[in-house]
């Protein structure tokens, strides 16, 4: 549920999940959400309070942003729809609050 752990699976994420399309020139495309708590602050602990959104901005074929307050639902939605792999980044303090959602959105395609 934690982005800290992503760094466990990274691998597949950034050289096979992000790069199905580019592998298969196209034929391919695969739409998967990873959606993850993100960010520090929230009294964890050290290996559940990073922030490593950063990862996804720097992957081609992997699109990724942190979500805060304003518009979260639609842009979980987009993600959905999206063909190709999106990370989806929300800040762990979050998940207590209620209100509207902003995304600070970045794709590397």
């Amino acid at each position: 549920m934690f982005s800290d752990f992503l760094a466990v699976c990274w691998d597949m994420v950034a050289n096979e999940i992000a790069k199905t399309r580019y592998m298969s020139n196209g034929q391919i495309s695969l739409p998967l959400v990873i959606r993850t708590g993100n960010g520090g602050g929230s009294r964890f602990g050290a290996q559940h309070s990073q922030s490593v959104e950063n990862w996804a901005m720097a992957i081609p074929g992997l699109s990724g942003g942190a979500v805060h307050p304003g518009r979260r639902q639609s842009l979980l939605a987009a993600a959905i729809r999206d063909p190709d792999p999106v990370v989806f980044f929300e800040h762990k303090a979050l998940y207590a609050t209620k209100g509207e959602c902003r995304m600070a959105s970045t794709s590397t395609r």
